[in-house]
């Protein structure tokens, strides 16, 4: 089993709703980064939060783009440009490292 929780989060890509860790992330739209934050547990919340997210590098909607080590899979980057709390950053650069390294 190469499923993962840390806190509330869980990402388990063999539940059947098509999240395997065979998936291209670089390829989801912010939508696509956005469904994938509630399949793993993000609160609405903080999905609020995520869903109005901007790369201040590129000035775009955050996506699968984002999915590295120094975006995504960093917790200040998660608080700064996610507006997370710490707690939750770092359960979610804890998910996305996870994913990263189970795609590759």
């Amino acid at each position: 089993n190469n499923s993962i929780q840390f806190g509330n989060l869980i990402d388990n890509p063999f539940d059947g709703s098509g999240w395997e860790f065979s998936i291209d992330f670089k390829q989801w739209d912010h939508n696509d980064f956005v469904q994938y934050c509630q399949f793993i547990g993000v609160d609405s919340a903080n999905l609020a939060e995520i869903n109005h997210a901007w790369n201040p590098d590129t000035s775009q909607e955050v996506s699968g783009q984002d999915f590295t080590t120094d975006k995504l899979g960093n917790v200040e980057w998660c608080r700064n440009v996610l507006g997370l709390n710490y707690g939750l950053s770092q359960q979610l650069s804890t998910m996305i490292r996870h994913r990263i390294i189970k795609y590759e």
